[in-house]
């Protein structure tokens, strides 16, 4: 039962060390570095044909989340090894200490969504409202390609 406990331990940390590994994983319209954005919403921004202007003002809008993000991400690194430390350490482990930290995480995941959605909402103003109809069309397609990439590779009964 023991190694049970253990390989269930295991499998959440590994949940929550993956699902964080999605946020801003790149820096700018070059796609290097760590920081705000993303590949997917810089290709989407790109199929938008944004105007020079535009193109400014969305890269001065990552500039000015990208420490908020940086220092999120550095204290949910942080928190992510201490609930590691905690789940994997051979003495019984402490629910009390257990909690604060999941919760801590939490909180701070939370508060990368919300500078996800404050940059997302600010990149949307520059945007036309042609733009932004591109922008919706571009997401069903995306979203129908993604239904029959599952239908294709699920396994049939």
């Amino acid at each position: 039962m023991r190694l049970w406990k253990i390989f269930g331990l295991g499998l959440l940390v590994a949940l929550f060390w993956s699902t964080t590994g999605f946020s801003f994983p790149h820096e700018g319209m070059s796609g290097a570095g760590a920081g705000p954005g993303g590949p997917h919403l810089w290709r989407l921004l790109r199929a938008l044909n944004l105007s020079d202007s535009q193109k400014a003002q969305v890269h001065d809008l990552f500039a000015a989340h990208r420490s908020n993000v940086q220092a999120l991400r550095a204290q949910m690194r942080a928190s992510q090894q201490q609930l590691a430390d905690l789940l994997l350490s051979p003495n019984p482990i402490d629910p009390n200490a257990l909690q604060a930290t999941t919760q801590q995480l939490a909180g701070q995941r939370d508060q990368l969504m919300q500078e996800h959605l404050a940059l997302a909402q600010e990149i949307r103003s520059v945007l036309t409202p042609d733009q932004l109809a591109q922008a919706t069309q571009l997401k069903e397609q995306l979203r129908s390609l993604r239904a029959t990439e599952h239908q294709l590779l699920s396994p049939q009964p």
